[in-house]
């Protein structure tokens, strides 16, 4: 099951943007010039760490503790790294306030933020977590964001006089990884979207406050070090820190209307909320919040099932759905709800302080509307009647729904019957076969506009009990391939098709990548065009990509999008086949003649930016040789 993918489209907040720029507020601010020797001595000031794990720096009893949400691999965070020097400098060195680094990462593994925020969390274990800090930012404005590895990381410790074998062996079995988890799951409590992030707590970190901007919003980003002076300040003569203060999502009991853009879509919520599209959920999801509150809210998304298992579900029953989908909960639990004229089912989670309530209303087919409700614990009284009234109020257009999933989430591909003789297929060889030598056929005619038109998928024209050869003649001789209809009969028969139209006449081979493939089809020469009609994906393991002068199908992210554009191999392509890679790529033929022909095509890559004409295509003729024998 797609537990992350469900996460990413159903959370309303705690998506953390690392690396982005928040509102326009995180300006960084300008670093007053400091002495050549004003160097920090982090020897000489306290260091403790979190119950997370997580490093602060200064005196305990400091009256403001400053929190910066970090990654070593974050450009802004880089650049912010002169203005966090200038306020340990300024604040922590002599005592006005602490410092805490909470670690956020792009991805784990290998991936360069996580190996350095390894590195910095390990060098803690040695006492020189701020040395290595200041030090895995200088190698990235000297070296890039993604030059940590654990080379790097080994020669920043020995420059730091470090066990450098302890660190790599922290770092090389991600020792820290569970305070990169506590620091993920932190940020999401505390509402981070961006890094770098700086917030405050004046409590002992009890609690965590954002620092306010001049028109009352807060700074979800970086905060200049002029607004930092101030809090601090405030803090230490005991005045009110001017700290962001959290709109009441409840304040009122009004609704508004609101319908989708596209006008499939109706629910009323709270006046006071605004509604956002969520582009990465799709195109009908959305969020509806109340500006500045990142804890409460309600997401809407209607998608197919498809689209958040792995495997369709084949108990489509809204129970059973959300029981797939929240395996850890009780059955007695998920209850059976109705929202507008439609019936599903629904049910509530609350962990670690956080209450979920999601909906899932069928709206036909295997597709269904998500809604899900989130709060904190203590206020969900509050948020349950809101969700009952939007679920209440809901109204689907389900056909346009339906239409728009199908266009965004492709289903999975068809497997064709395959003709009764397909298991005495045996894929042929090159040099080998009936088709080796096969003379042009004569008195052809083709229609003179058969490359500008479109149609619907053609009729069977081929007998799949023949042998069928095609001959691709080109400007530097002519390619004969014998073709597959024994294990891909509507890709024989389309070509078929479109060569007996002229479709095929006088195009050029628009994608030519040497030692992959040499790709034509397109009359556009651009590599988006066809025929006007597509057919499904025919796969079997009767043929892979195991050898050069394989015939393959082009398409679309779509399994089933084929239309007239093809490629031959140039040599072995497994990543082709059907596995991990995806549904594959249909094969329907096998060049027996003319592979030195097809290596003399120019290579060209429209992705690169060639513009030139490449070499033409002058014509595809089909031969039917009559039953095999």
């Amino acid at each position: 099951m797609k537990r992350n993918t469900l996460w990413t489209l159903l959370a309303l907040a705690f998506v953390l943007a690392f690396g982005a720029a928040g509102n326009g507020s995180g300006t960084v601010g300008v670093t007053p010039a400091r002495a050549q020797d004003d160097t920090i001595h982090y020897g000489e000031l306290a260091q403790t760490l979190s119950p997370e794990g997580f490093p602060i720096l200064g005196d305990e009893d400091a009256p403001i503790t400053l929190i910066e949400f970090s990654n070593f691999s974050c450009p802004g965070c880089a650049a912010y790294s002169a203005d966090v020097a200038t306020m340990l400098r300024e604040y922590v060195v002599p005592g006005k306030a602490r410092f805490m680094f909470v670690p956020m990462i792009f991805g784990f593994g290998d991936d360069p933020s996580f190996v350095a925020a390894q590195a910095a969390l390990c060098a803690a274990d040695q006492g020189k977590f701020w040395e290595m800090h200041d030090a895995l930012f200088a190698i990235h404005n000297e070296q890039g964001a993604q030059s940590f590895n654990l080379d790097v990381v080994r020669g920043a410790a020995e420059t730091l006089e470090l066990d450098v074998e302890r660190l790599a062996a922290c770092v090389g079995v991600s020792e820290k990884s569970s305070v990169i988890d506590a620091a993920i799951q932190f940020a999401g409590q505390v509402g981070i979207q961006y890094t770098p992030t700086l917030t405050l707590s004046t409590d002992g970190l009890q609690s965590v406050q954002w620092f306010a901007q001049p028109d009352g919003s807060k700074f979800d980003s970086s905060v200049p070090v002029d607004t930092v002076a101030a809090a601090v300040e405030a803090a230490g003569s005991g005045q009110p820190v001017a700290a962001w203060q959290r709109p009441d999502p409840f304040g009122s009991a009004e609704y508004t209307p609101w319908r989708s853009p596209d006008n499939i879509i109706e629910m009323e919520h709270p006046s006071t909320w605004t509604a956002e599209a969520n582009v990465r959920g799709g195109p009908l999801s959305y969020f509806f919040i109340q500006p500045g509150v990142d804890d409460t809210g309600i997401s809407l998304l209607v998608l197919p099932y498809r689209a958040l298992f792995d495997t369709p579900p084949t108990d489509t029953d809204p129970k059973a759905v959300l029981g797939q989908l929240f395996p850890d909960t009780p059955a007695e639990q998920i209850r059976e709800a109705s929202a507008g004229d439609l019936d599903g089912a629904a049910v509530t989670i609350t962990a670690d302080g956080v209450t979920r309530d999601v909906w899932l209303l069928p709206i036909g087919g295997d597709s269904g509307a998500i809604i899900q409700g989130i709060t904190t614990e203590a206020q969900w009284p509050q948020m349950e009647p809101i969700v009952q009234h939007a679920a209440d109020t809901l109204r689907i257009d389900a056909e346009a729904a339906i239409a728009q999933l199908d266009a965004a989430f492709p289903r999975p591909a068809t497997t064709i019957p395959l003709p009764d003789d397909a298991e005495s297929f045996e894929p042929v060889n090159m040099g080998e076969g009936p088709c080796v030598g096969v003379a042009d056929p004569t008195d052809v005619t083709v229609p003179a506009d058969g490359g500008s038109q479109s149609w619907d998928a053609p009729d069977v024209v081929v007998d799949a009990a023949h042998v069928y050869c095609a001959i691709f003649t080109t400007d530097k001789g002519r390619v004969v391939v014998e073709l597959y209809p024994q294990v891909a009969p509507t890709h024989v028969n389309n070509l078929a098709f479109l060569a007996g139209q002229g479709y095929y006449d006088n195009i050029t081979w628009h994608r030519v990548l040497t030692d992959f493939v040499a790709q034509s089809g397109d009359p556009t020469g651009t590599g988006s065009g066809g025929p006007g009609y597509s057919i499904p994906l025919e796969t079997s393991d009767l043929v892979k990509y195991d050898r050069e002068g394989v015939l393959g199908m082009a398409r679309s992210n779509d399994p089933n999008s084929a239309g007239s554009q093809f490629f031959i191999t140039y040599g072995p392509q497994p990543a082709l086949d059907p596995g991990e890679n995806g549904p594959g790529y249909t094969i329907f033929g096998q060049v027996v003649e003319g592979m030195d022909v097809l290596r003399q095509i120019t290579p060209r890559d429209p992705s690169a930016g060639d513009t030139e004409p490449g070499d033409t295509l002058v014509s595809v003729r089909i031969v039917d040789l009559g039953p095999r024998e």
